[in-house]
């Protein structure tokens, strides 16, 4: 790992979560390391998701969450992309299973935003990310497209 990015990874994985939870943002160093992903190099990206592990998972997971509730709030369809990339970042590291509810997250939160469109989004990021989660991204949307999962609404705010 090149000493750029272990500057990076090291306060994230000395977060904890309790201070996440408590504070609501991710350290400057890992918002860096999601804004060090859209690298056009792909050695730079598979470096970046080969450093992920189940002690950084779960703090990707909440941001990813959390970013999908703040940008219906604030209206700002920029930091759904953020959190997408977070998600680039955990590429899996822990359990697929947890991808899938916080890219529904995202989803419905870029629905909600009238100036997004969501399936160009999770398209755009895919390209630039890696194998797996580009696959579980990919199988996501062809799912929403197919039908085979029912979007749903809550009261008038379909």
């Amino acid at each position: 790992m090149t000493p750029e990015l272990k500057v990076l990874f090291g306060p994230l994985r000395r977060f904890k979560v309790g201070d996440f939870v408590h504070r609501r943002q991710l350290p400057s160093d890992a918002v860096a390391l999601i804004d060090a992903l859209v690298d056009p190099f792909l050695d730079v990206r598979r470096e970046i998701c080969s450093q992920s592990d189940p002690s950084t998972s779960f703090l990707l997971f909440l941001y990813a969450g959390q970013v999908a509730v703040q940008s219906v709030r604030d209206q700002n369809p920029a930091v759904l992309a953020r959190g997408l990339i977070a998600l680039a970042i955990e590429n899996l590291a822990f359990d697929g299973r947890d991808t899938v509810v916080a890219l529904a997250q995202i989803y419905h939160s870029a629905r909600r935003l009238p100036e997004v469109r969501a399936d160009g989004l999770f398209q755009q990021l895919a390209e630039m990310s890696l194998p797996p989660f580009r696959d579980s991204l990919l199988s996501f949307v062809s799912r929403l497209e197919s039908g085979s999962i029912k979007q749903y609404s809550r009261g008038s705010d379909a």
